[in-house]
């Protein structure tokens, strides 16, 4: 394994224990997995799959939003909640921007229909 893909599996764990640890601590991340994995998993199981459509898109647009209003509302998070809430936010929305972007975080739909 070249040291490119090392580091891009590195920083999506750090990425995930980041979130683990200062934005959703005890959340579930059994579905953290690949879509690939997903896939194979759902015909092992009898499952038929009628739809597939990323939605990683979409996901990075709100994750944008999402970051705007935050900013916008600087002051009030940092009055209610503590510099250390805001700045664990900022970081976290900008930095799945940026997983997103660089192809590192995707957000997958998938329909499917156990056969008969």
């Amino acid at each position: 394994v070249d040291a490119k893909v090392e580091g891009e599996r590195a920083e999506c764990w750090w990425y995930h224990w980041f979130r683990q640890r200062h934005i959703q601590p005890g959340a579930d991340t059994s579905m953290l997995v690949s879509i690939e994995s997903v896939m194979v998993d759902l015909q092992r199981a009898g499952f038929e799959v009628l739809q597939l459509e990323s939605l990683t898109t979409d996901a990075a647009a709100t994750a944008a939003v999402w970051c705007s209003r935050l900013c916008a509302s600087k002051r009030q998070i940092e009055t209610e909640l503590g510099e250390d809430t805001y700045r664990a936010w900022e970081l976290y929305l900008n930095w799945t921007q940026s997983m997103y972007a660089r192809a590192r975080l995707h957000k997958h739909f998938v329909l499917a229909v156990k056969r008969a």
